[in-house]
């Protein structure tokens, strides 16, 4: 019997790989199915590599796609980890179609008229913001989804239906080894802070207030900091700190390494400080935390539903009430720990089975139910 080709597109950050990579390994050990994973860097294809040990007996196959000669000559002039994603999909248009499913966590397609493959949904994060709700998602032919939350909001928009989607779970949680937890940071027992903004401008609480912050931390050592920002914030190379934070020895400043998104920062913190990044949810699902939200650009969040994770912590409107609302963080969390533990069962559907097994089923059963 013919093998259905499907490929997974990991042209983007690093950080999209953890997001449907159990899916693609599980899929790869099915019979009729032939799964290439497709990168278009170096850097994503060792990412690969490293987590592709915790499933030895895959059988998925590694493909470099790169854009054309002219594309790749410009990159050298432009501080990118990768190629643009539209250039490569261009430059290999042909060789794409040719698969019978694609699977993306971006909005990314090709461009054009001629016969197209199914495409497959595996979002990134699990966020609220609006930016995940756009009508580009109709384009889909089928959508796997994290939790009850997400597919609610799209069945609302009538993005999805029992026909063009399923409930999967989180398949981050697969690949993210907990060998990390108590993984020794700082050479002190002082409590953890993580501060983990966003790279959006009109979101994030970095441009207005974060040196602030780090300001703060430097001052007053009665806590440890983590700066780990959002990876893409620092991605076109735009960063300078004094020296004085990277001496500090209550400071540990991360920009640009694994660690960002393979939750050694998140599980290893005790409050998270944080604007719009869907990584609060991970933080409180490991474990129910205090987590303190920064709102800087003075958004009426309360009725607002891109907000929604804002209700699991203490949120600042003016940093001058930082200092105290830190304080009082760790007293004050037990206000806050049922609807942490609500949300978590709303955004993350889990279950004894994998978000990776159950991802792979259900691309199974759609082309079962699609034959011709």
């Amino acid at each position: 019997m013919k093998k259905n080709k499907i490929g997974f597109l990991y042209l983007g950050p690093i950080s999209h790989i953890y997001h449907s990579i159990s899916i693609a390994f599980n899929l790869s050990n099915h019979t009729l199915f032939d799964v290439t994973l497709f990168v278009s860097s170096e850097l994503n294809f060792n990412t690969i590599k490293i987590i592709s040990k915790l499933y030895r007996n895959n059988r998925c196959k590694i493909e470099h796609i790169h854009p054309s000669l002219f594309h790749k000559c410009l990159r050298f002039f432009k501080k990118r980890d990768h190629p643009r994603v539209r250039n490569v999909l261009q430059k290999n248009k042909k060789k794409l179609l040719n698969f019978n499913g694609l699977i993306l966590t971006d909005r990314h397609f090709i461009n054009g008229k001629e016969r197209k493959p199914s495409y497959f949904l595996a979002d990134h994060g699990a966020g609220d913001r609006a930016r995940g709700y756009t009508d580009a998602i109709n384009k889909f032919d089928f959508i796997l989804v994290s939790g009850q939350e997400k597919w609610n909001r799209m069945r609302e928009y009538n993005y999805i239906s029992e026909q063009k989607g399923r409930i999967i779970g989180y398949p981050k949680f697969d690949t993210v080894s907990l060998q990390v937890k108590n993984k020794r940071l700082f050479n002190n027992d002082k409590p953890i802070v993580i501060y983990n903004p966003h790279f959006n401008k009109k979101e994030t609480s970095w441009y207005l207030w974060g040196k602030r912050l780090l300001e703060h931390f430097l001052i007053h050592k009665d806590y440890n900091l983590i700066f780990a920002p959002h990876i893409l914030l620092f991605n076109k190379g735009k960063f300078s700190l004094k020296k004085e934070y990277y001496e500090a020895e209550n400071i540990h400043i991360d920009v640009n390494t694994s660690a960002l998104i393979d939750m050694t920062y998140t599980i290893n913190s005790n409050i998270y400080i944080g604007d719009v990044s869907s990584q609060v949810y991970e933080f409180v699902a490991f474990q129910k935390r205090p987590c303190i939200f920064l709102n800087p650009h003075h958004v009426k969040w309360q009725k607002n539903r891109s907000f929604r994770m804002w209700k699991m912590g203490d949120v600042i409107n003016n940093m001058n009430h930082f200092e105290s609302t830190l304080f009082k963080a760790v007293e004050s969390h037990s206000a806050y720990e049922k609807i942490q533990g609500n949300l978590i069962q709303e955004t993350f559907s889990i279950k004894k089975e994998s978000a990776g097994e159950r991802g792979a089923k259900a691309i199974i059963d759609f082309f079962e139910s699609h034959k011709t």
